[in-house]
């Protein structure tokens, strides 16, 4: 039941009309595809999530709730499957967390996630 309203309330918030007139990338932010039939992670994603301590339902959470954060994102190129999407928030755990995704059709690709306040020590390539 809980994730059927969470679906409806998703579904409300992508048919609002988006407000353009602030900056002209916001209008590429929007093709973000927050709620993708596949989620996939990249090695360097995983390295990171499991070095500091953030799940996969942490990043599934960040993927429909966070801010898209214009200035650390690539949204100018032209092809949307090369966009970069920078998202930020807290975790459950209160983490401030900044995740870089791509989303291409069906698929969003996390590519890594940071935490903002502390410095990890991880050995990931």
């Amino acid at each position: 039941m809980l994730l059927l309203l969470l679906a409806a309330l998703v579904y409300f918030y992508r048919t609002l009309p988006q407000n353009n007139t602030t900056t002209g990338r916001h209008e590429a932010a929007i093709t973000l595809n927050r709620t993708p039939e596949r989620l996939h992670f990249s090695q360097h994603a995983r390295c990171r999530m499991a070095c500091r301590d953030i799940d996969e339902s942490e990043v599934k959470e960040l993927l429909l709730s966070g801010r898209i954060n214009e200035r650390k994102s690539d949204l100018l190129v032209s092809d949307p499957c090369k966009k970069r999407y920078a998202l930020e928030g807290h975790s459950r755990d209160q983490q401030s967390i900044r995740m870089v995704v791509a989303s291409c059709g069906v698929q969003t690709t996390v590519i890594t996630v940071i935490d903002l306040e502390k410095e990890w020590t991880c050995s990931c390539d």
